[in-house]
């Protein structure tokens, strides 16, 4: 099966843990790989169908009944222990599966580590279809700033 991906454009971390939109002498930059909707999947909160809240403004319009987000945000209100890290690599599992069921990737691998006391890390592979190349992702979230990166 062969997936068409159509370029996004490219958000970045800036130092304050938000995204900013790239650009380049003065024009956007597009992201032709997976970074852009990975940073999405997993920093858009996902939306609450219990109290309609959080979530993207454009959920109910989406073209596909599979959620996208992810609940990173409930991950802030706890201490970093091995229950977090756990807790963690579930929450990435559910905001990444969504590659799974539109056929992007075969599976998801997600690896999950302390990286101090404030921080956590972690890695995220997209293992896609057959002769398509693997991608790869990591980031670290850190509680005392609550930022990604």
């Amino acid at each position: 099966m062969y997936i068409m991906y159509m370029a996004e454009l490219k958000l970045t971390p800036n130092p304050n843990g938000d995204l900013d939109i790239s650009f380049q002498d003065n024009d956007f930059v597009v992201d032709d790989g997976l970074e852009t909707s990975m940073l999405i999947s997993i920093l858009k909160y996902l939306y609450d169908t219990e109290t309609s809240k959080n979530g993207w403004f454009a959920e109910n319009v989406l073209l596909t009944d599979i959620p996208k987000g992810s609940r990173i945000d409930k991950l802030l209100e706890l201490t970093i222990d091995d229950n977090t890290v756990n807790i963690t690599k579930q929450y990435l599992t559910e905001a990444t599966n969504w590659y799974i069921l539109q056929g992007i990737a075969d599976s998801v691998e997600i690896t999950v580590f302390r990286l101090n006391t404030n921080a956590i890390g972690f890695k995220i592979i997209l293992i896609k279809p057959q002769f398509d190349e693997n991608e790869s992702f990591e980031y670290s979230l850190n509680w005392d700033a609550q930022l990604i990166s």
